[in-house]
């Protein structure tokens, strides 16, 4: 594995320990949480992990379901991406589903931030076009119909 693949593997392991570390001091005995990642399988936490949910942990605090993907960046920015299957996800599930950003500077992980219902848009906004965030992309993979005259 390239050395960028592995800090990039390496920073996505610590910040999802850092934030399933804090949800779990925040979680009672009526509330659960699951580190369902494959990073949680690393960790010994999860069985089985699963990269393909759309999300690394599930929490319930208070009878609400929260699905959480955390993301992290060596940036100052607060700028990630974001899968197809994240993404749709995230669309079926706008009202539950929370992304905690991790900034690590110089190796070492930043505090977490809750951008909680990222993707719970107003009613005039959609995802290209809100007050949240923008999107940017540089690539797009076209899959096209022939239509046989």
């Amino acid at each position: 594995m390239r050395k960028i693949e592995k800090t990039k593997e390496n920073n996505g392991f610590i910040s999802e320990s850092i934030v399933y570390a804090f949800l779990k001091k925040q979680i009672d005995n009526n509330d659960s949480i699951e580190w369902v990642s494959e990073n949680g399988r690393k960790a010994n936490v999860a069985n089985i992990g699963d990269d393909s949910l759309g999300y690394d942990i599930k929490y319930t605090k208070n009878g609400e379901i929260h699905y959480v993907e955390v993301k992290s960046s060596t940036s100052c920015n607060i700028e990630f991406n974001l899968t197809k299957n994240e993404f749709e996800f995230a669309q079926k599930n706008k009202n539950s589903y929370d992304v905690w950003f991790v900034h690590i500077e110089s190796g070492q992980p930043q505090n977490p931030i809750e951008l909680a219902k990222f993707f719970a848009l107003k009613e005039d906004e959609d995802f290209f076009k809100n007050s949240k965030f923008t999107v940017e992309n540089g690539d797009y993979k076209i899959k096209a119909k022939i239509i046989n005259n």
